[in-house]
């Protein structure tokens, strides 16, 4: 995206922190790995996440919160009921072990 490479070279000038998100993970092609990849390699930053998704698309269920150990959910019609669960089992290992 082109914005976010004038934006990024603005605050790598002048050394300002930043915090990315990746959102409209319930989109088609959604892939929050492959856009951190991509942050790492076309910025070159040092890109980790604070929380990552649980499932992407039609499978987006929710967020595991990397720093709180939890997975919160964001149930009802319109998402408007925040649930917060134990992490799925098979995504206990990646909090820690995650890229």
């Amino acid at each position: 995206q082109t914005q976010t490479y004038t934006v990024y070279r603005q605050m790598k000038r002048y050394n300002v922190p930043f915090v990315s998100f990746i959102n409209k993970m319930d989109r088609m092609g959604a892939d929050a790995d492959k856009t951190l990849t991509q942050m790492r390699r076309n910025l070159g930053v040092n890109a980790a996440y604070l929380y990552f998704p649980i499932g992407a698309h039609h499978d987006f269920e929710g967020i595991v919160d990397v720093l709180g150990e939890r997975a919160v959910y964001f149930e009802g019609e319109s998402g408007e009921n925040v649930v917060f669960r134990d992490v799925p089992t098979p995504l206990e290992g990646q909090i820690i072990g995650r890229e």
